[in-house]
């Protein structure tokens, strides 16, 4: 599963509602947390999704329609019966991010997704445009969120120079800067207490599987410096390559250098970590932005996670009609509950209202929407998230002329 991520401020986990240190601050859907909205909490989840405008341009606009929607919330609430405290209780923290002047600050995208619950309420900033919706469910709603959740794949930058070093993780539309823990900043900070060049264990060795010493070892480029300096700034990167290795704990995830030229390869003999992507992005990183970084790194890696995604349109074209795909919403429906999707290709601008039975695990349909009614898509959408399958827009499937597709693991 793809994970979002953006610049990141301190914010606060507002999981515990009754918690009222501190700030709410909106920021990008994380992984971590997409696995802990997915989890059913509450019998009322309050899903809201609606179109903003960029950098605050009509914040006016914005918070009008945030109110509306938040205002049709408690008629609905009511509508169910729910007690005018319990209510009242609900929707006071999303109705405290206006006031507080939190939600609508300058910081907006193209979109706003609010979800809450009497447990926990969260608010992400993201860069698509939403149709404005409102559903209040036993489970959050997820479907508006399918242009982010395929081909948005994370990788890291490792920005290197010798005043400083960076660690940035990002997707297609995000970047968070990530501290590294223990790691010097500079070579100067690295080698204060150790001037002088030592003669015995300067470089580690991937040739040497890790251990300190100089055999197998060659620089790479020709940049300019004496050996004694090569030997520095190798010292240097152990130190460095220490901390990334502490800090990084997915080693499935790729990791592109940014750096001037001479220093890649020198920092490419003491790195032990698996996936690092054979280009790099050249230059002196440190007149670079988080976002410039993301952007390059992005520029470098897409090819890498797209293949992924022209792997499963190939499964789903090839495997058509062999009982490894499925075009049938109620069949996708019970294959999605039972954890048989691979991946998922779906309209998330269509609605098909039904009813899944568990008792015997069969979908009944209906043409419009009945008491008890769910949308089918949205559950399958939810249930092949949460049973670590990917989902695609449909569009991508230029045979498929219907609102949804799918293929099975087995």
């Amino acid at each position: 599963m793809q994970n979002y991520i953006n610049i990141r401020k301190k914010a606060n986990k507002v999981d515990d509602r009754e918690d009222k240190g501190g700030e709410t601050m909106s920021y990008l859907l994380l992984r971590d947390e997409l696995n802990d909205l997915l989890e059913k909490s509450e019998d009322i989840c309050i899903s809201i999704y609606m179109p903003t405008h960029r950098g605050g341009t009509n914040n006016l606009q914005d918070t009008t329609r945030f109110k509306i929607m938040l205002g049709e919330a408690e008629e609905e609430l009511t509508q169910k019966e729910m007690p005018l405290s319990e209510i009242t209780d609900l929707l006071k923290p999303a109705k405290a991010l206006i006031e507080g002047g939190n939600i609508f600050r300058g910081q907006q995208k193209e979109g706003l997704a609010l979800f809450i619950s009497a447990k926990k309420i969260r608010f992400y900033t993201l860069p698509i445009t939403f149709k404005q919706s409102l559903t209040i469910a036993e489970r959050f709603q997820f479907k508006p969120l399918v242009p982010l959740l395929s081909g948005d794949g994370e990788f890291y930058v490792l920005a290197i120079s010798l005043n400083k070093i960076r660690l940035i993780k990002g997707s297609r539309f995000t970047v968070e800067e990530i501290a590294i823990n223990d790691v010097p900043q500079s070579i100067d900070e690295a080698l204060q207490y150790d001037d002088k060049p030592q003669k015995q264990g300067l470089l580690r060795s991937k040739a040497t599987g890790g251990k300190w010493g100089r055999k197998g070892m060659a620089f790479f480029g020709t940049g300019s410096g004496t050996q004694e300096e090569k030997d520095k700034i190798l010292r240097f990167f152990n130190l460095v390559n220490s901390g990334l290795n502490e800090t990084i704990k997915d080693d499935r995830i790729p990791l592109v250098l940014a750096g001037v030229d001479y220093l890649l390869p020198i920092f490419k003999q003491t790195a032990e970590y698996p996936l690092i992507f054979e280009k790099g992005i050249s230059g002196n990183p440190d007149k670079l932005s988080p976002e410039e970084l993301q952007q390059a790194g992005w520029e470098l890696i897409r090819t890498y996670y797209q293949k992924e995604q022209r792997e499963d349109v190939a499964q789903y074209e090839k495997y058509s009609g062999t009982g490894l795909t499925s075009g049938y919403i109620k069949e996708i429906v019970i294959a999605a509950k039972n954890g048989r999707i691979k991946a998922l290709f779906v309209d998330q601008g269509v609605e098909l209202f039904g009813i899944y039975n568990p008792d015997d695990s069969s979908v009944e349909m209906h043409q419009d929407k009945e008491d008890g009614d769910e949308d089918l898509l949205e559950l399958a959408v939810y249930h092949t998230i949460l049973n670590g399958g990917i989902v695609y827009p449909i569009e991508i499937l230029p045979s498929v002329k219907g609102t949804v597709a799918a293929v099975f693991r087995y």
